[in-house]
């Protein structure tokens, strides 16, 4: 039979409070746990909660009773990760536990939502170890932010007069009393780069598979030429020949092109991929705009066209000059173009060139070198390096995955190798998530 009482208590120690609301405590026989049990369930308990700080816990209890606070205990408040190949665990340790769900979310920076990635069961005891696996979100990107949630028991203040098992008494006690909700956060860093902001982006569906400040603005430097080349392309055929201005000439950090001379579209593609020719690319623009201010104008309306919306180019060549700036997401949204645009394969095969001689409409020889470091290696095909004082090391590459296209950009690493090893690491960083992507939908 079951009475309902309301009685005014409480409870001061850890101690007095799990024999009351658990049935254990020293000096309390064994065999009257199911007495301590009873009156402990006749009572209406005022408990102190259990601070911790990274919890925050609400009552859901009702008719004034005070709820069991609920704890979650062993996971890592932070998880500092350089191993893109290795699952993220944790175990934790549940109180009170007896069957209850334990779920996981990460936060979606893109949507500005908690997204839940599973749901856990707890043991039928009081105290339960649960293994958490994290999803592979946390290797998007560099900071993830995730939190596990426990539901709260609610109480209904009900009191049981007559003799139960001290298994059942337990369960009960946490139904009487309520179980509070608890909400305990954690933040897991992933570096692999040393990139200062970076994207991994599908060619063909122009998702994002890794971004690391992907919308902050930086000189593009020499990356502008993937630019330049698309303009040109489409405004000639390659066979047409392009007239050096005293301009062009005159541009530094090129090949040596020569006033009055002529070059055809096909070797100034070439000039431009492969040792990144600035003169080259300043005679392009020139062909293309009339002039360079012009031709910059056309650029950028191209560049919205191709759904870029930080980037401002001054230039057809990329070197420093007030006002110009992208970000590493326009700039993969144009090497995807160059990657996926039929009538773009003379750019493609430019960029996966090594090495070529070519020639001027007045028989000067130029031996070039491309400046990717990757080609030859993996399954890389391009596309555009890039240094400048003010916009650092750069490179966007192009690689396979599958059968699928990807595009990556590194903007600002630290080194001119560190450009080629952070888009190395982000290339393998694509296949474990790609074909774990692919397991999981089969």
């Amino acid at each position: 039979m079951m009475a309902k009482r309301r009685f005014a208590g409480k409870i001061q120690t850890e101690k007095v409070r799990d024999a009351a609301v658990f049935g254990r405590g020293s000096g309390v026989h064994r065999k009257a746990a199911a007495c301590v049990v009873t009156l402990a369930l006749a009572m209406t308990l005022s408990m102190p909660a259990v601070g911790f700080a990274d919890t925050q816990s609400s009552s859901t209890s009702t008719d004034a009773a005070a709820a069991a606070t609920t704890t979650v205990s062993g996971y890592a408040k932070s998880h500092n990760r350089s191993d893109y190949t290795k699952t993220m665990t944790d175990t934790v340790k549940v109180s009170p536990a007896y069957g209850r769900s334990l779920k996981v979310y990460h936060y979606d920076q893109d949507r500005k939502k908690w997204v839940k990635e599973s749901t856990y069961t707890t043991a039928d005891t009081y105290s339960s170890k649960v293994k958490i696996y994290f999803s592979d979100y946390w290797k998007t990107r560099p900071k993830t932010k995730f939190k596990i949630v426990m539901g709260a028991v609610k109480g209904d203040g009900t009191a049981y007069s007559e003799p139960i098992t001290q298994r059942y008494a337990s369960r009960e006690a946490v139904k009487s009393v309520g179980a509070t909700k608890l909400s305990s956060k954690m933040t897991t860093s992933f570096n692999p780069i040393t990139a200062k902001t970076a994207v991994v982006m599908n060619a063909t569906t122009h998702e994002l598979v890794y971004q690391k400040n992907p919308d902050t603005t930086r000189k593009p430097s020499s990356m502008t030429k993937m630019m330049t080349a698309i303009l040109l392309r489409e405004k000639f055929t390659l066979g047409h020949k392009v007239k050096i201005t005293s301009e062009a000439a005159n541009t530094p950090w090129g090949i040596g092109l020569k006033k009055g001379d002529t070059m055809t579209v096909r070797n100034l593609l070439y000039a431009m991929f492969l040792p990144s020719a600035n003169d080259a690319a300043c005679a392009s623009g020139i062909a293309v705009g009339g002039t360079t201010s012009n031709f910059a104008a056309m650029m950028n309306a191209r560049a919205a066209q191709l759904g870029c919306t930080h980037t401002v180019y001054k230039n057809a060549h990329g070197l420093d000059t007030v006002g110009n700036y992208s970000t590493a997401r326009d700039q993969a949204l144009v090497g995807s173009y160059v990657m996926t645009a039929s009538n773009l394969g003379a750019l493609r095969k430019a960029a996966r060139t090594k090495s070529k001689v070519i020639y001027s409409g007045k028989g000067r020889k130029y031996t070039l070198y491309s400046t990717n470091a990757l080609l030859g290696t993996g399954t890389f095909s391009g596309l555009k390096t890039g240094t400048t004082t003010l916009g650092g090391y750069s490179f966007c590459g192009a690689f396979t995955v599958n059968g699928q296209t990807y595009v990556s950009v590194v903007m600002a690493s630290s080194t001119s190798s560190n450009r080629f090893a952070d888009t190395r690491k982000l290339a393998g960083l694509t296949e474990e998530l790609v074909s774990d992507s692919q397991q999981t939908a089969s």
